[in-house]
């Protein structure tokens, strides 16, 4: 046995402080349970996300030397493909059909049409320039005029200078985006002719590859940036930022990331074709390049978001239903006290009333002994109706003391069809004072269940009454009517109490079962309190329904088989 030493700092604690106290520390647990795990999620989602971005940063760095390497392969493949061209026009050159020194040109003119018609090589045209830079033969005739000079173009200068080839893309000759080989006629170590080539190189940008990327566009280019394929520019050449690229001389490849007027970014890839003045571009927006390591971060992100987000909201939920839990019975609780300190009042009170009243009651008799008992002299008068205050005050000391002492039924098996109807004629005559008109409608079958009769007939007077009264009140040409029906649904009997009366206000309902509450002037607040608690007390319940005019009370009882 343990001896617990109250003292001033240690005071006894009632059960709703215990509860209460219970509930602040339940709240305060809740409290740090929440700040630690937010802060734990706030550090886990921290590094996810620093992790996602230097991934996203890495793949970024990935997606960048892809597309550099790429440009330097076909780069390398474009130059070995010009290689090819320079050494097909030479051995062009080498054959002794061109010649200068005879007038006939027939055999020119077929070595014309077979490396133009017949090869895939040069498929804008071939012609022959004389040592004087003049065209003698075209093929196709529309590609150089014959007579034409360049003579005095930078590109024959130094072809006739040297004794190799050249490539040319910025030919007077009309052909736009076209690049043009030329190659001299050597005889005898003296140059005697010349021979131009030029082919379109739009289509070496298709990629027949299988797995071609659509989000990246191919040119070639000078190294001034003048554009020789495709014959329609791309976007990024028609932007002005683009002239930035080659604002600086750079024979290595490089990537450059370029933001255009519109605030596009460019992400581009250059790679300069060596020995010659041609540069291989690989471009593509960033939003496009990036988009799969961007979806992938943000596909990452929600996974992690999701594994930290539904715990979270879980221990909120939970909490907070624990919380909810903790002020419900703290509520219940403090009810519960409230309403034994109001029980152990109500029972001393009713003791002294019922005491007094039977005093009063013995002297009243003593008093009228001898007196007509149907007497209409004021002294029988006033007799009656001191008698009528004593029964008026002695049922109510009788329902004080029944809610103050808790209610204990003793249910027997019952047919409420056959029994309702009998305990609501004891209103009859109370509703034929007030005016109104009591309707009792019950099922024409057996509804069998297990109740206190004498509780019933409590809770039917109390709810009768109370319709009654508020009909009364509000008195008209037609007082209104006061319903009870009877029927069964759900394994339950419905006991329900209706009125054409104003209605409970809105403002009173959340009092309205709560003992001592009333809205009637010589109401004492117990009818709908006591009725509610005899009606828990078997196993139903008591509460009000919606109605579209008065009031609706609606008692259910546990229903029996019949």
């Amino acid at each position: 046995m343990k001896l617990r030493i109250l003292t001033r700092d240690n005071p006894p604690q009632s059960p709703t402080q215990a509860i209460v106290s219970l509930a602040a520390a339940h709240a305060r647990l809740a409290k740090w349970a929440l700040t630690v795990y937010v802060g734990a999620a706030v550090v886990v989602v921290t590094l996810l996300v620093a992790a996602l971005v230097t991934e996203k940063a890495h793949d970024q760095e990935q997606e960048q030397a892809a597309l550099l390497e790429a440009a330097r392969v076909k780069s390398l493949s474009l130059q070995h493909f010009l290689e090819l061209l320079s050494s097909e026009l030479e051995r062009l050159s080498s054959h002794s059909e061109i010649e200068s020194s005879d007038n006939d040109d027939s055999p020119e003119r077929r070595l014309l049409e077979l490396a133009h018609k017949r090869s895939t090589l040069f498929n804008v045209g071939v012609a022959i320039l004389d040592r004087h830079g003049v065209v003698v033969r075209s093929e196709p005739s529309s590609f150089l005029s014959a007579g034409s000079s360049f003579a005095s173009e930078d590109w024959f200068t130094s072809v006739q200078a040297g004794s190799s080839g050249r490539y040319v893309h910025d030919s007077p000759s009309g052909h736009s985006k076209v690049l043009y080989v030329v190659a001299p006629v050597i005889r005898s170590h003296t140059q005697i002719a010349s021979v131009v080539g030029a082919i379109d190189l739009s289509f070496r940008l298709k990629n027949t590859e299988r797995d071609a990327d659509p989000r990246i566009a191919a040119m070639i280019v000078g190294t001034d940036g003048a554009l020789v394929a495709p014959a329609l520019a791309p976007a990024l050449a028609r932007a002005p930022v683009y002239r930035e690229l080659f604002a600086t001389p750079d024979r290595g490849t490089s990537v450059h990331r370029l933001r255009d007027e519109s605030g596009e970014r460019w992400v581009v890839a250059k790679a300069p074709l060596p020995s010659s003045d041609l540069v291989y571009l690989l471009s593509s927006p960033e939003k496009t390049l990036f988009a799969k390591a961007r979806q992938r971060m943000y596909w990452r992100l929600a996974l992690g978001l999701g594994l930290v987000i539904p715990p979270l909201v879980m221990l909120v939920l939970l909490l907070q239903r624990a919380l909810r839990v903790f002020r419900q019975t703290e509520r219940q609780t403090v009810e519960h006290e409230r309403l034994q300190i109001l029980a152990e009042a109500s029972n001393l009170i009713a003791h002294e009333v019922r005491n007094a009243l039977n005093g009063l009651g013995v002297g009243l008799d003593l008093l009228l002994q001898g007196s007509p008992p149907d007497g209409d002299d004021r002294k029988a008068r006033i007799a009656r109706q001191l008698r009528d205050e004593m029964h008026r005050l002695s049922d109510f000391t009788g329902e004080l003391m029944l809610f103050s002492k808790g209610i204990v039924p003793h249910p027997v098996r019952v047919d409420l069809a056959d029994c309702v109807p009998k305990l609501s004629e004891l209103s009859l005559e109370l509703a034929a004072e007030a005016g109104c008109q009591l309707d009792v409608k019950v099922a024409t079958s057996p509804l069998y269940a297990r109740v206190d009769t004498s509780l019933l007939r409590v809770v039917l007077g109390n709810l009768i009454g109370n319709a009654i009264d508020v009909l009364s009140a509000h008195s008209e040409a037609d007082a209104g009517h006061v319903r009870v029906e009877l029927s069964a649904a759900d394994d339950q009997v419905r006991l329900r109490i209706s009125d054409d009366g104003p209605g409970v206000p809105t403002t009173f309902r959340d009092q309205l079962f709560e003992p001592f509450r009333t809205t009637k002037p010589s109401g004492t607040g117990l009818g709908l309190a006591l009725s509610r608690r005899i009606a828990r007390a078997h196993g139903g319940d008591l509460v009000l329904e919606e109605s579209p005019k008065g009031a609706c009370f609606l008692l259910t009882l546990p229903a029996e088989a019949t």
